[in-house]
């Protein structure tokens, strides 16, 4: 019971969703606030930078890490004739609030429930 509390306390955290990008990537990078970026390169390959920059014809920044290890992270640049789209990681607020509701009511009704096997 309490793992699975644990498991739901974990999935309450900020949900997020891609959203596509119009316009050079120089621009897109230049006038945005986001930290995160997925970059869709000519070739179809993927990758995700965090603080994007855009240095001289290339847009820099490290590896979003894809794992718990932190080996897995790295400086990369990508030359921006290279990009074929970039979006932005953005918060979504509206599933983020769902999912902290559901996680607030099954923790309420552990807490009801466990404290109705206290008092028998």
């Amino acid at each position: 019971m309490r793992a699975g509390l644990l498991l739901l306390i974990g999935l309450a955290g900020c949900i997020n969703h891609w959203q596509p990008q119009a316009g050079p990537p120089a621009l897109v990078v230049n006038r945005s606030s986001a930290t995160q970026f997925r970059v869709t390169r000519r070739d179809g390959s993927r990758v995700n930078v965090e603080r994007p920059r855009i240095e001289g014809d290339s847009l820099t920044g490290s590896l979003e890490p894809t794992g718990p290890w932190p080996d897995t992270t790295g400086r990369i640049a990508i030359p921006l004739p290279d990009i074929r789209s970039i979006d932005e990681r953005e918060p979504d607020v509206v599933a983020s609030v769902a999912v902290g509701t559901v996680v607030t009511l099954a923790i309420m009704f552990a807490l009801l429930r466990e404290g109705e096997g206290l008092s028998q």
